[in-house]
């Protein structure tokens, strides 16, 4: 008997393992991305339907991301339209809405994206509910709390005050919302909405790259990478802050973000911006500092 439930116990376990890892359990975001830089260049090379298959292999595996500057999932959803196919633009458009926070007007001002609304079975009545769910999820009071800090460093930056008094604010602003990354993540459009919401801005990029100093940024730079990792920060964002992280420590760039500063020498460059769903660069010319 006690064999009989040992081996219960064992097998149960095993399924439970299995059914669990077949979910999307990746968490390196890094092969996402690369696998995003192939669908959208299938897509802007017109071959959709190749281009959707390839987004679908990302999304199987990961959860989209879509940020506002790839707005991968977006594109999937056009990749369909475009290649005459419909399977997944239903849910496609529930993701958008639910998920995303797109709101009537992100469909309205684009022909392809109202097209696939229409196509949908969201009415008006459904968009309004979804609409409210979606604000219902997202984390409201911290998105207060980074618009207040965004707010208060840009009133700082034309401040009229002793330039002492202007570092110690800004030192304050930099540490508040370091300690709001390392306790919440990164304060992304998943977790506290996009502009589209109240058309206040909440992107913290200026804070991180201008108020924050050496020391903060070294303490940053590994939760920045750890976050990137797990898809809280997309790819452009990341590399723009390691390498103006380097740029300040007087060292070579590791992605080419800022043109005419130095690369790290010994890397392909374009091989490491197309890891991390990057294009590659032109003629970039290589100074030396």
């Amino acid at each position: 008997m006690r064999k009989f439930i040992y081996l219960k116990f064992f097998s149960g376990f095993v399924i439970f393992f299995i059914i669990f890892s077949s979910h999307k359990s990746e968490t390196d975001y890094k092969k996402y991305y690369e696998c995003i830089y192939i669908a959208d260049s299938l897509f802007y090379a017109g071959n959709y339907n190749d281009s959707s298959l390839k987004y679908q292999e990302a999304f199987n595996n990961y959860t989209p991301i879509n940020f506002t500057r790839f707005k991968e999932y977006e594109f999937y959803l056009r990749s369909i339209y475009l290649s005459n196919k419909r399977e997944g633009l239903n849910k496609g458009v529930h993701s958008l809405i639910l998920d995303y926070g797109y709101n009537f007007d992100d469909f309205k001002k684009d022909s392809i994206l109202y097209n696939i609304f229409l196509k949908s079975d969201v009415d008006m009545y459904d968009f309004k509910f979804m609409r409210k769910k979606y604000l219902k999820n997202i984390k409201i009071s911290l998105r207060e709390k980074v618009i207040s800090l965004i707010e208060k460093d840009n009133l700082n930056k034309t401040s009229t005050e002793e330039k002492k008094v202007k570092d110690s604010i800004k030192n304050e602003i930099a540490i508040e919302l370091y300690n709001i990354i390392e306790t919440n993540g990164y304060p992304n459009e998943r977790l506290i909405g996009n502009k589209n919401i109240d058309n206040k801005n909440v992107e913290i990029d200026n804070i991180i790259l201008y108020s924050m100093n050496d020391s903060l940024q070294n303490l940053l730079e590994p939760i920045l990478k750890k976050q990137f990792s797990i898809g809280n920060i997309d790819s452009y964002k990341y590399a723009s802050f390691i390498d103006f992280f380097r740029r300040r420590k007087k060292q070579p760039q590791e992605y080419g973000i800022y043109g005419g500063y130095e690369i790290k020498e010994g890397i392909n460059i374009n091989k490491q911006r197309r890891e991390i769903g990057l294009e590659p660069l032109g003629n970039l010319i290589k100074i030396n500092n």
